[in-house]
């Protein structure tokens, strides 16, 4: 079974980086609307109108972009 996958910018931008063909072919979009660059916020528009996104929109860009900045906090060596 092949697995789907997306890879979203690591900044506050919340846009697509690359996505393979099987969570296309997963989701029913075509390359136009899952390109590089487009606002993920956009691409959850596309789902929720075609039926494969069933959450709040606001909300799941609201926790991505949390997710993000989270994980681009600096660590800091404890002792140094």
């Amino acid at each position: 079974m092949r697995r789907g996958w997306t890879r979203r910018c690591s900044d506050s931008s919340a846009r697509l980086i690359l996505c393979n063909d099987p969570y296309l072919e997963m989701y029913g979009l075509t390359r136009k609307q899952a390109y590089p660059g487009v606002p993920l916020r956009e691409l959850l528009e596309i789902r929720k109108a075609s039926g494969t996104f069933f959450q709040g929109i606001d909300e799941y860009v609201s926790s991505a972009k949390r997710r993000v900045a989270e994980a681009n906090v600096p660590y800091e060596t404890p002792g140094a």
